[in-house]
């Protein structure tokens, strides 16, 4: 059945767009329109995992102003540079946190359970991870891996310490 090339955005407005959901817990970051040539802010639901907005710029008074038409946000995730964090602390409501901090936090609760692992020999960052999954763990696999990396390193530098012949 032919169909002309209007049809089908036709159908897409009828069915109008789906409601926005305010975010709660946004990524703030910059990004490039060009490559070195002009920056922007970029700003995500990590929630619904989708760019909410653009920004022109990568002023933090411009993130501020959009941060403070959105009281509702609870933790701002953002790079460790100086600009998003003026902003997010500036921004008038909500609680601001950072979301290293908050990984880190996430997996407080379990480190006694993952100390138990360590001793008895379960040492691999994934299957590990794994298993915190089945207990209720929200974090990502990342954070785990690099836990289990420092930790394997820190052990081995123990190792090499007590190993070694003080010299005269």
């Amino acid at each position: 059945m032919p169909v002309s090339s209007d049809s089908p955005l036709r159908a897409v407005r009828r069915r109008g767009s789906p409601r926005f959901a305010p975010p709660a817990i946004i990524g703030i970051d910059d990004w490039a329109w060009r490559r070195n040539q002009r920056c922007g802010t970029l700003i995500c639901d990590l929630d619904r995992r989708k760019t909410i907005a653009l920004s022109p710029d990568r002023k933090p008074a411009t993130a501020e102003a959009w941060l403070t038409g959105q009281p509702q946000i609870a933790v701002a995730a953002r790079d460790r540079g100086g600009g998003y964090a003026l902003a997010t602390q500036k921004a008038p409501r909500g609680l601001r946190s950072d979301i290293f901090r908050v990984r880190s936090r996430s997996l407080e609760a379990y480190l006694p359970w993952l100390d138990e692992r360590w001793a008895a020999g379960r040492r691999n960052g994934s299957e590990l991870w794994r298993s915190l999954k089945r207990q209720g763990f929200r974090g990502c696999l990342r954070v785990v891996r690099e836990g289990s990396g420092r930790r394997r390193r820190s052990d081995k530098m123990d190792a090499n310490a007590i190993s070694r012949t003080p010299s005269a």
